[in-house]
């Protein structure tokens, strides 16, 4: 698997994410972009994946992640 991953700090405490994943043997990657808010113990992403395809389907499938940091 080929990671590439990127993210644009918008503000303090913003960012557009992007991560996208070519797997081997499969003819299209699957991208990710989003915003990740950022507090003081809690980051949440809130994101859409999708396949990078003729098919793909706009925005794409929502992703929602809670990271805490205790």
């Amino acid at each position: 698997m080929l990671f590439f991953g990127a993210d644009l700090r918008m503000s303090r405490r913003i960012a557009f994410v992007t991560e996208n994943f070519i797997f081997p043997g499969v003819d299209d990657p699957l991208v990710s972009y989003g915003l990740r808010f950022f507090g003081e113990k809690l980051c949440v992403d809130l994101s859409f994946f999708n396949p990078l395809s003729d098919e793909a389907i706009f925005p794409g499938f929502p992703y929602i992640d809670f990271v805490i940091n205790f």
